[in-house]
């Protein structure tokens, strides 16, 4: 029934977002590389990998597909495979109402396959240059019992320090751990029979039953810190994270760290390091890795992606003149997935704006000398005034930015 309800929540929130006419955004990229790891073994396993993304943006909305593909004596093998959605209609004074989906399918080589499905939805707030989300969960694994009889609970935060963000997570899960169904085997019984030249001993064959025994519902819950933030033409992601033993699983701490370096606008070189812990509910064990590659994308796909519920907010807004009276608006939004102007230099009709490179967005206007009022809106958001500018109160009970043209 949780499924059901989640998933009729989701169907109507898409339904609003793709009624409504909206800048939208296609990413594609592709990266090959290599990869070192060690699972369950002192042996380090080595093997080119390709790994394909396409995700599909608007304000309201997105949808991506990732795969992780490995080479391996009997071809190409598709290890990992994910697919999610999220809806996020425009916010209620400082709430805000998200809904996620997704689907994972693992299978490499050392696992059976697995296919886990989740659903979220989320309410969050904004504080400033951070906030705080909250929200309720299920998940189940295709063939596992996994299935609390209770919602799962995720929490979170975030903060933006000027280019960076820091968020921090803790999810709920659970799963049904041990237990045994009956069985049944055959012993061997050895009895005595008296018989008039005595006792004589006899073996015969008997079937016993072995009861079931239940399995238990366990809970846990992972806490993890992440820091995403730039330098340069490099971009980095770091996370670090906790979990408390549960039965004959030790308790797990795990650490990694990525970088992407910008060599063109196009393709980047990509390394990260790290250990990850077991995913306890879908049999994978945990590991140590090192990964280095190429990577052909668009600014939009270069760094991974942060929860929906984080909700990003400009950090620096500037402009420079180019030729023939026009402008360049650059606005630096870490994270964001969409970025639009408005103002009334053209009747406040909103106008995307391209990232040039991650956490960077522009766009070129022709703009005469004057005073002009404008507002930015990230992610579907509510409409802001550019940080740094002067405000005034606007006719809606809202406030804009002034900004001069010289």
């Amino acid at each position: 029934m949780r499924f059901i309800w989640c998933g009729r929540l989701i169907l109507g929130l898409l339904g609003i977002s793709v009624t409504t006419r909206l800048p939208a955004q296609l990413s594609a990229a592709a990266g090959i590389g290599a990869l070192a790891e060690q699972r369950a073994t002192d042996v380090w396993q080595r093997s080119p990998t390709l790994r394909p993304t396409l995700r599909y943006d608007t304000p309201w909305s997105q949808f991506g597909m990732d795969g992780l593909a490995t080479r391996t004596s009997d071809g190409l093998r598709m290890d990992r495979g994910l697919a999610n959605a999220a809806v996020a209609p425009p916010p209620f004074g400082p709430f805000r109402v998200s809904a996620t989906a997704q689907a994972e399918r693992l299978a490499p080589a050392f696992i059976d396959p697995r296919t886990s499905f989740t659903l979220e939805t989320s309410l969050s707030t904004k504080l400033g240059a951070g906030g705080f989300w909250i929200g309720v969960a299920a998940e189940r694994v295709h063939g596992v019992d996994s299935v609390p009889a209770t919602p799962l609970l995720r929490v979170g935060g975030w903060r933006r320090f000027g280019g960076a963000i820091i968020t921090v997570t803790s999810g709920s899960h659970a799963m049904r751990l041990g237990g045994n169904g009956a069985s049944f085997h055959d012993v061997l019984v050895r009895d005595s029979l008296v018989t008039d030249t005595g006792v004589v001993w006899l073996t015969t064959s008997k079937t016993q039953r072995v009861p079931p025994v239940p399995s238990r519902l366990r809970r846990w819950s992972d806490l993890e810190v992440r820091g995403s933030w730039s330098y340069g033409r490099a971009a980095f992601d770091a996370a670090a994270g906790t979990r408390r033993g549960l039965d004959s699983l030790r308790h797990a701490a795990w650490a990694r760290m990525g970088t992407a370096i910008e060599l063109t606008p196009r393709l980047s070189i990509t390394a990260g390091v790290g250990r990850e812990p077991n995913r306890i509910v879908l049999g994978l064990p945990p590991a140590r890795y090192l990964r280095l590659g190429l990577r052909v994308a668009p600014a939009a796909l270069v760094r991974p992606m942060l929860p929906t519920t984080v909700r990003a907010s400009a950090a620096r807004f500037a402009v420079r003149s180019a030729d023939s009276g026009y402008y360049v608006v650059a606005i630096q939004v870490p994270r964001a997935r969409t970025v639009e102007l408005s103002g009334d230099f053209d009747a406040w009709t909103p106008i995307s704006l391209q990232q040039v490179r991650p956490g960077m967005w522009e766009v070129s206007l022709h703009l005469a000398p004057g005073t002009y009022r404008m507002n930015v809106r990230v992610d579907g958001d509510r409409w802001t005034a550019p940080p740094g500018t002067p405000t005034i109160a606007d006719e809606f009970n809202g406030t804009v930015g002034l900004v001069v043209i010289r």
